[in-house]
Order: structure tokens, then sequence, then C-alpha cells
């Protein structure tokens, strides 16, 4: 990213947000009325599709890190564009995640949602322990702030609440009883 790019963003990052944030919500409120408006005219009764109260969670707590990471997106996009990048793709990804969730919930997209979020709290680690992979500043290794560790707390919800629907949806091992021992003793 140039000096140029880099410097448009410090000065302009938060008036762009301050007015694409509230364009944003509304577009996603439409997005979501013409969901509704969809399922209502396919006639997919909600009644018979619910999605689960584990996976609802999960949802608010993606919404929640995707926020946070749409507010650090002018910061990073000052550091190199390559970590602005990532910021905005992570958010889009975790807002996204968050509306197919609660609008077109599927079994597919509880492990999408475990596998996005783990990646991001692995590298998230990994750049607070070992330093950056890429970029201008590889190598440093970067401070847990405030923001970032409020987005990683929500993503490590997100792992666990999907671990916890995943395990619902498995059945349990049952150890056979011993009569049932002793039938296939007695058979051998």
């Amino acid at each position: 990213m140039s000096v140029t790019a880099a410097g448009w963003w410090g000065r302009h990052g938060v008036h762009t947000l301050t007015v694409l944030g509230p364009v944003l919500v509304l577009a996603l409120v439409a997005l979501g009325a013409d969901l509704r408006a969809w399922r209502r005219k396919r006639g997919v009764d909600r009644s018979t599709r619910r999605t689960p109260a584990l996976m609802l969670g999960a949802a608010a707590m993606s919404a929640g890190a995707g926020v946070v990471h749409v507010i650090a997106c002018p910061e990073h996009f000052g550091e190199a564009f390559l970590y602005g990048l990532f910021m905005a793709v992570s958010a889009g990804c975790q807002l996204g995640w968050s509306l197919i969730v609660v609008s077109r919930f599927g079994r597919w997209t509880i492990p999408v949602g475990l596998a996005g979020n783990a990646a991001i709290v692995l590298l998230w680690t990994f750049t607070r322990t070992v330093g950056i992979p890429l970029g201008p500043e590889a190598g440093e290794v970067e401070r847990i702030g405030g923001l970032d560790a409020l987005a990683t707390g929500c993503e490590i919800a997100v792992v666990a609440l999907c671990v916890l629907a995943i395990r619902q949806h498995v059945p349990s091992w049952r150890t056979p009883h011993r009569s049932d021992c002793a039938k296939l003793s007695s058979t051998g």
C-alpha cells in the first residue's frame, strides 16, 4: 500500500466507516427482509427448521468479532494493505457467517464456523507469541490489546459453541452391557 493510500485511510477511515457502517446495517436488514420474504414464498416454515440456540449464540459472538475487525480495519490498512485486507475479509466472513446461521442454518454451517474462527484464533496466538508471519512487520511480536482480546474471546466462544453443537448431533458411544459381552463370548 502506498504512503498516500495509507495516509488517506488514516485521515478518512473513521469517516468512511461512519458513513458505510449504517449503510451496511441497513443493507443487512434489507437482506434479512428479502430472505424472510423468499422463505415465505417458497413455503419454508420456520418452525420445521429452527436454528439451535447454541448456534444463535455462536452467530452473535461471530458478529461481535466481525464488528471488532471492522473497527480495526483502518489502523491495519495504515500499517500495510495486507493487514487491512485480512481484517476486512475476516470481518466479512464472520458477519456473513452470522447472517447465514440466523437466516439459513444448515449442518454445514457448524464446521465452517468452527474451522474459520479456530484458524483466526491460532493466527492471533501465533502473532502474540512467535511473531507476524508476513508483511512489512514480519517477525514482530504483537502486544495484546483490549479490542483484539475481545475479538479473540468471541472467536473462542464460537469455537466452543460449535463443538457443543457438533457433540449434540453425534450419537453417544455406547459401551456394551455385560449381557452383550456374555452373548458374544458364548457364540464364539
